[in-house]
């Protein structure tokens, strides 16, 4: 997901992996590929092979996997709520992704109920590291949005992204930026910033798929890019 997908592909070739599916792709590589280039735009064949996952492996981790994968699947095609509620009902101990579902999702749908319940479910999560800071942050952030804080909010996203620079996530950095400048508006610098540079990982990666999926928070000239 961080757009180096002739890698991805080519490394799935050389061990001799499905491209279809993996038991642990979770609907990656080939059918989330084909989506992010945009190649398709449709996500049926990205959840056919969650599908397909599901149907391999019934553990608990993989259960858990496959629910992350599924909410994440609608968050890309803007079931914001149905996101919400599949990341609240992961298991603590589980997942990977699953505060940053929720805590988007309720941003997303401007929701401080859902933003509040999603911070008392995760907050605490028990095991130290860059992770608990980032969902720290990702707290402030909101809250500050919330509170209709403005400068506050800018601060505290600009903190959030540079946290994630810092270990090279090139796809979570870019993510948190178009939220940054759909929420607080790119007549701010730093969201007009943040648009501009998450455009720009677009282009450079060919990930086209996500000019429609992160469309509010992109500049005008990516949705004529879009068409």
């Amino acid at each position: 997901m961080e757009g180096s997908y002739d890698a991805a592909l080519a490394l799935l070739d050389e061990h001799d992996v499905t491209r279809d599916h993996s038991g642990w792709g979770l609907g990656l590589p080939q059918p989330y590929i084909a989506w992010a280039r945009g190649e398709t735009k449709d996500t049926a064949a990205i959840q056919a092979s969650i599908d397909a996952v599901a149907l391999e492996r019934s553990d608990q981790q993989t259960a858990a996997n496959v629910k992350e994968a599924i909410a994440l699947n609608a968050a890309r095609e803007g079931r914001a709520a149905d996101a919400f509620s599949m990341a609240m009902d992961i298991p603590m101990d589980l997942w990977f992704t699953a505060p940053w579902i929720a805590f988007g999702s309720a941003l997303s749908l401007g929701d401080e109920d859902r933003f509040e319940a999603a911070v008392a479910r995760f907050a605490d999560w028990p095991r130290p590291g860059a992770k608990v800071e980032q969902i720290r942050l990702y707290i402030d952030a909101g809250r500050a949005y919330f509170a209709e804080a403005t400068n506050e909010a800018v601060i505290a996203f600009v903190a959030l992204v540079e946290h994630v620079e810092e270990y090279g996530l090139p796809f979570e950095v870019n993510g948190h930026r178009v939220e940054f400048a759909a929420l607080i508006g790119q007549d701010v610098p730093e969201g007009r910033k943040a648009a501009e540079l998450a455009y720009q990982w677009i282009l450079d990666t060919g990930s086209y798929g996500y000019l429609e999926a992160w469309k509010d928070g992109l500049p005008e000239q990516a949705a004529e890019a879009a068409g």
